[in-house]
């Protein structure tokens, strides 16, 4: 929030502006990882960014493993292969916005 004040002489008017950034995308890196044994591992990390590629921070993500047979991942984005050896990595965001969670 930022006060925003004009003035002249001694006569002055004041707004308040509040800058609330919205989640446009969610860009998780790697893209892709190929886990060669079962037991290995991939760090995964997750940005949010506005709709002009902003970054915004303080966004905690809901990591999900669309296949947990194949590969599961933790609460902080780390995979681990299980018996087989290709899935996908989608990030859910916990919005702090009221739209709720979003899923990519």
């Amino acid at each position: 929030t930022a006060d925003i004040t004009a003035s002249i002489g001694n006569v002055s008017g004041s707004a308040s502006v509040v800058v609330a950034q919205e989640v446009d995308e969610v860009v998780v890196t790697p893209g892709s990882a190929s886990l060669a044994t079962v037991g290995a591992t991939q760090q995964f990390a997750a940005e949010a960014r506005d709709a002009n590629a902003n970054p915004i921070t303080g966004v905690a993500f809901l990591w999900v493993s669309a296949n947990p047979s194949i590969a599961m991942v933790d609460t902080l984005g780390l995979a681990t292969a299980s018996p087989r050896r290709h899935a996908a990595y989608p990030a859910m965001l916990r919005s702090p916005s009221p739209s709720g969670p979003m899923c990519w």
